[in-house]
């Protein structure tokens, strides 16, 4: 499971997503003391976990941590995905996650 302090494997760095994007959105929020992730997969099915909110780390890193919990939680493709970005507004963060396989491949220059 992820730890607490855990940040996306993947960063994009500033790329675009991939095209087209068919990843999930973890939308999370604060409520009473704990962070809540939720995921709307269709009309019928809505994924949901709660994490208690660690005082010793930052803000996102908490909400990040939720999501990254939901990912694993819910997801067959779990080990295969990864979240790369993060937004939010006034009510909730938006964490957007892409499988490994639709990442632009890395090349390693200067190895």
């Amino acid at each position: 499971m992820p730890t607490t302090h855990e940040k996306p494997r993947h960063p994009l760095s500033g790329a675009p997503l991939p095209a087209p994007f068919r990843g999930p959105v973890i939308v999370t929020r604060y409520a009473n003391g704990k962070i809540r992730a939720t995921h709307k997969r269709d009309r019928d099915t809505t994924y949901r976990c709660a994490v208690p909110y660690n005082n010793g780390a930052d803000t996102d890193a908490n909400h990040q941590t939720a999501a990254a919990w939901l990912l694993a939680k819910c997801f067959d493709d779990a080990p295969r995905m990864t979240l790369i970005a993060l937004g939010h507004d006034a009510d909730a963060y938006y964490h957007v996650a892409v499988g490994t396989w639709q990442l632009p491949e890395t090349t390693n220059a200067d190895a």
